[in-house]
Order: C-alpha cells, then sequence, then structure tokens
C-alpha cells in the first residue's frame, strides 16, 4: 500500500529557492548602502553636538566593510567584466563621497586614492583566491563529499602570508623614519597627497585584504564556520593595531582602531554568511 505524504514534508521547488535567494541578496545590498548612509549621518550629527572626533574612525570601518564586499564580488561573481567595473566604479563614488562628508577636496583626494588601491586590491585577491589558493565557487549541490575537505590554508600559504606580512612592516618602518613635514609624494594638478596618506591608504588596503581573506576563508568553507571566525577576530584585533602604529598616533587611539577593524569583519562576515545560506561554497581545485 501507497503511504500518504504530508504536503509540508515535500522539497521546496527549485524555481522558489532560487527566488529566495534572490531576495536576500537584493535585501543584503540595500541594508549595505543604507548603513553606510546612516552610519555617516549618524557620525556627523555626534560630531556637531558632542565633538565626538573618533566618530570618523568608525564611518572609515563601515565603507572598508562595504569597498571588502564589493571587492569580493568582482573576484568571485561570474558577470560580464564591464557591468563589474562599472560597479566598482559606483563603488568607489559612494564610498568617497561617505569619507569626504561632502567637501569636494577631499572627495577628488579620496576617489583618487581608492582609484589607486583598490583596483590593485582586488588584482591581489584575484591571485590570491583563484590562482595561489585555486579557490572556485560552487554550489553545495555541486560539490562531492570526497572534496569537502579541500577547501583549507597550507604550510606554503603560511609562509607566504608571514613573508608579505615581515615585507609591509620594513616597509612601513622604513617610511616612519623619515621626517614627517609638508612634503607632497604624490601631485595631480591642483590636487596634492601626501605621503603619509599614501602610506595608510597601502596599510590599509593590506590589513583589510588579510581580513577579507581570512573571512572568506571562515564563512564559505565547508567546515562550521564559528570556530574559524573566532581565529579571524583574534587576528583582526592584531591588525587593528597596525594602522595606529604605521601613522604614529598616540596609544589611546588604539582601542578605537581595534574597535573599528572588529566593526569591519562583523559586516563583511554576517554578509557572506548570507551568501553562505544560499548554498555557495568555495573548494580548492586538485
Amino acid at each position: 500500500m501507497k503511504p500518504l505524504l504530508d504536503d509540508r514534508d515535500d522539497p521546496v521547488p527549485p524555481k522558489q529557492n532560487v527566488q529566495s535567494a534572490k531576495l536576500r541578496i537584493i535585501a543584503l545590498v540595500v541594508t549595505c548602502i543604507a548603513l553606510g548612509c546612516a552610519t555617516r549621518w549618524l557620525v556627523s550629527l555626534a560630531s556637531e553636538h558632542y565633538g565626538y572626533s573618533r566618530g570618523g574612525i568608525f564611518v572609515q570601518a563601515v565603507v572598508c566593510g562595504l569597498l571588502m564586499l564589493l571587492g569580493l564580488w568582482l573576484v568571485l561573481h561570474r558577470i560580464g567584466v564591464f557591468f563589474r567595473m562599472l560597479g566598482g566604479l559606483a563603488g568607489i563614488i559612494f564610498s568617497a563621497a561617505l569619507l569626504s562628508n561632502g567637501y569636494l577636496t577631499d572627495f577628488r583626494r579620496l576617489t583618487t586614492l581608492m582609484c589607486i588601491f583598490f583596483p590593485l586590491c582586488a588584482i591581489a585577491t584575484h591571485w590570491f583566491i583563484h590562482c595561489y589558493w585555486k579557490a572556485e565557487v560552487k554550489n553545495i549541490d555541486e560539490i562531492q563529499a570526497s572534496r569537502r575537505e579541500a577547501f583549507q590554508f597550507s604550510i606554503r600559504h603560511l609562509f607566504g602570508l608571514s613573508a608579505l606580512v615581515g615585507c609591509v612592516l620594513a616597509f612601513a618602518n622604513a617610511v616612519r623614519a623619515k621626517e614627517l613635514g609638508a612634503e607632497w609624494f604624490f601631485q595631480w594638478g591642483s590636487l596634492s597627497i601626501a605621503y603619509e596618506s599614501l602610506l595608510s591608504a597601502f596599510v590599509m588596503s593590506f590589513a583589510f585584504l588579510l581580513i577579507a581573506i581570512s573571512t572568506i576563508w571562515a564563512t564559505l568553507g565547508m567546515a562550521n564556520p564559528m570556530p574559524r571566525l573566532i581565529l579571524v577576530v583574534a587576528i583582526t584585533s592584531c591588525l587593528g593595531l597596525l594602522c595606529p602604529y604605521v601613522r604614529g598616533e598616540d596609544l589611546s587611539q588604539f582601542p578605537s582602531w581595534i574597535a573599528a577593524n572588529l566593526l569591519t569583519t562583523t559586516l563583511v562576515a554576517g554578509a557572506l554568511l548570507v551568501v553562505r545560506s544560499r548554498g555557495t561554497r568555495l573548494v580548492r581545485r586538485f
């Protein structure tokens, strides 16, 4: 005799799954844009009434998180190159507008810095994920059971990462040894950018590149993401000391930078967990 089946046990139709996944991604994009605007408005309001000068660090943290997500989208999505470049340019303009707070000179300077370092970070992320790490995006249904443990770091990756960190620290110490002053390192018409700003942008790009790589490893692997995210939080706290050290800031600024890095990591990890909920994973090719 054929058993009776409850309608509630029927699997969700594939078309409904796809529609639900698209709605989650759309909601994620809208939330990220609204979060950036809300953070900028709240910090401006606090600065006007209470003189909250450190709030700019947290605006910077949210913007860096948005740029990191944009960079990962550029690297991992399979949409055409033209649309990805257009999306990257729109993200740079939006981010520069949030950080500049309406000042045209700051907007031009920030846009120039982002146009220099953001493509370099995207290229570095692409090389690391696809060429060095040999990882590719797959749906969980496409991944064979025998390949579930393939997405992990090796000793070669750790040695390469340690060497890269050492080179960055050596470069930072060499630049810090120079006498600070009004010397301009980059000149473009009426736009002047001090070498300290270039150094800060470089160090922050490096720090957030490491955060992006470690967070995507934690969230989009086949293993349980929560234990890995604890390790990512520890890495983020250490990287939070790098930027104020290079900038020669007072020790009282260090907790703000650590908190800002943790905010960036939380934003990126939360967004990637939404992507994970769609069944998206990264696995290494053999």
